[in-house]
């Protein structure tokens, strides 16, 4: 069952369904990197639960004179299969195309450009602990609950952008970002300070997307 769930993401996330030229709603998948807390009582997130699910808006900052600016939105969700770890993030971008490149003499195939994003991001470990169903335990440690370390972290993603043209309604896209990460802290539900030595995690990430308008 997880083995379909997870052929699904993906050809989901290889699309990108647009209302117009001018605006797009995209569903889709982005592979997490979750945070390290150097905690071996902690539950280790497995790939299935590093799948996280996206709407995004984007929409040309001029859609009456097609301008090379555009801007949106996203909101983000794994799939949370186990109940141990949990993200949930949100972020704002912006896309510039510099310029196009004429193939096959048949127009504009090739758009070159940058793309930026800020992206925020909570990431929730939780472990099940004690047991007791009783109402008079309510108020000890046995009585059945969580455990929950929760991680708040922002993201800046600069990067290259390259859309390739198949049709007026058909685009290829591919980008390049660049990972700056910003940890905001681990804290307990009551918001309590989390002693951990949590560290930046940079790196570098490439995203792909099939662009349908209908």
């Amino acid at each position: 069952m997880k083995k379909v769930m997870i052929i699904a993401l993906i050809v989901i996330s290889l699309v990108s369904f647009s209302f117009t030229r001018y605006q797009e709603r995209t569903f889709g998948i982005r592979i997490n990197n979750p945070v390290d807390l150097k905690n071996d009582i902690l539950p280790k997130p497995e790939f299935i639960d590093n799948l996280i699910l996206y709407y995004g808006y984007q929409k040309n900052i001029d859609s009456q004179h097609n301008s090379p600016v555009s801007y949106g939105f996203g909101i983000y969700s794994n799939l949370d299969f186990d109940n141990e770890y949990i993200v949930r993030g949100a972020s704002f971008d912006f896309a510039v195309k510099v310029f196009g490149v004429t193939l096959f003499n048949e127009g504009e195939k090739l758009q070159l450009g940058f793309q930026g994003e800020v992206f925020y991001k909570k990431e929730i470990f939780q472990k099940e602990a004690g047991s007791s169903s009783n109402l008079s335990d309510f108020g000890s440690v046995s009585f059945s609950h969580y455990n929950k370390i929760i991680v708040n972290s922002f993201t800046l993603k600069p990067g290259l952008r390259a859309d390739f043209i198949f049709s007026k309604d058909v685009t290829f896209s591919g980008r390049v970002n660049y990972n700056i990460q910003f940890f905001m802290g681990a804290k307990t539900e009551t918001g309590k300070e989390v002693v951990s030595d949590i560290e930046p995690m940079n790196s570098i990430d490439f995203d792909v997307a099939l662009n349908i308008a209908f």
